[in-house]
């Protein structure tokens, strides 16, 4: 329970580094740190008292004021769709006409939840701080057979511990 105090005060504070002020009533310390996870940022929070402490990681984010859906340039083939699709937020195609596929005779249905635009020749800019994360990740293609298991178990790691290669493994593949 103390851990979302920690969290709601990295929240509030837009998750810049902030000391928490130890509870004398209860003696429970809090703290938080952020830190990169390909191109989601993860708050990871905790509280202790004494020798018990509760841990606990939160991917967090900012509202994105652009409402597009989906982009595709106008070189491309017109959207297609089979079955249940709902489309929310704008659309740049390279037609206003969205075709339906018919691949298992079953029903199509499309709701479309945005406007539709014709789109231009060439994708739109990437985000500057996406482009960052892209430069920063180095890594070597690596097999599947060769990742390590501990236990012959599955693929799992912490958020609470070093991601880097598993991030680098699940990136270059």
């Amino acid at each position: 329970m103390k851990t979302l105090i920690a969290v709601n005060f990295a929240l509030g504070n837009k998750i810049i580094p902030q000391e928490i002020q130890k509870d004398e009533n209860s003696g429970i310390e809090g703290n938080y740190k952020t830190k990169s996870y390909g191109l989601l940022t993860l708050l990871l929070a905790q509280s202790s008292v004494g020798n018990d402490t509760v841990t606990s990681a939160h991917f967090v984010g900012s509202y994105v004021t652009d409402k597009t859906a989906i982009y595709l340039t106008s070189i491309s083939k017109s959207l297609t769709y089979s079955g249940t699709v709902t489309l929310t937020g704008n659309s740049e195609l390279p037609s206003t006409f969205i075709d339906a596929a018919y691949i298992n005779n079953s029903p199509n249905k499309l709701t479309n939840n945005g406007k539709i635009t014709i789109s231009d020749i060439r994708l739109p800019e990437i985000n500057p701080d996406f482009e960052k994360i892209f430069e920063q990740t180095q890594g070597l293609k690596t097999a599947l057979k060769d990742v390590e298991k501990p236990k012959d178990s599955l693929f799992y790691n912490s958020f609470f511990f070093i991601t880097e290669r598993l991030v680098n493994f699940f990136v270059k593949i």
